[in-house]
């Protein structure tokens, strides 16, 4: 990222009641599944996204189903330390489901990030420009929205090669995963493509028009 040390204060001081949305791909799985009935082990083949976990139900009539619920509790006795990709570690697996699902509900960090990159943008280019705490990016037009991300991508894209590579998305992860441990997951949706590296195509998509 390219903010200085006191943006950065700023930044994560707007981390809190920012835009309502995030663009991580696993999250838009179906969280409801069917099974036959009498089916034994409902959950067995069910992958729920991150942050969920699978829960086996019986209706009246017997039939057994399952859904991909978050995780509110946790057993005592469940206590494994856990390492995970957010450079934080875990009590234990359900704690771990438990961050990543309020992570995904509750952190909405591609609007929040959105919002930086505008604030971002116009300080660059007006170094006298007031902040405005109420700008919002779901007030932008789409092609706002796309030349303000077009303008972010060109300052992490180091080399100008037109992909987001390791070494610079790892920058980026430097800079904020402390502040913004959501970030990982993030990105790492962005890459849709499995090819090392993210997209101008792929870094659009992350951020839908509306937030």
């Amino acid at each position: 990222m390219h903010f200085g040390p006191n943006e950065l204060n700023l930044k994560t001081k707007l981390t809190i009641g920012m835009s309502r949305s995030i663009n991580i791909a696993d999250f838009f799985f179906s969280s409801f599944h069917k099974v036959a009935q009498g089916q034994a082990g409902v959950c067995e083949r069910v992958v729920c996204p991150r942050g969920r976990v699978c829960v086996a139900h019986t209706e009246d009539s017997g039939k057994n189903y399952s859904t991909c619920e978050c995780k509110t509790t946790c057993p005592v006795d469940d206590s494994a330390p856990v390492c995970s990709y957010y450079n934080l570690q875990f009590g234990s697996v359900c704690e771990m489901h438990r961050f990543d699902y309020n992570c995904m509900e509750a952190a909405q960090f591609p609007g929040r990030y959105l919002e930086w990159i505008m604030i971002a943008r116009e300080q660059s280019l007006d170094p006298g420009y007031s902040l405005n705490l109420s700008a919002r990016a779901d007030s932008l037009t789409e092609e706002e929205r796309k030349e303000i991300l077009s303008w972010e991508f060109g300052y992490i894209d180091a080399n100008s090669n037109k992909i987001l590579d390791k070494i610079e998305i790892d920058r980026l992860y430097k800079d904020i995963l402390d502040h913004e441990p959501c970030v990982y997951g993030f990105l790492e949706s962005c890459d849709q493509d499995g090819q090392e590296g993210i997209t101008p195509l792929e870094w659009d998509s992350c951020f839908p028009q509306t937030l």
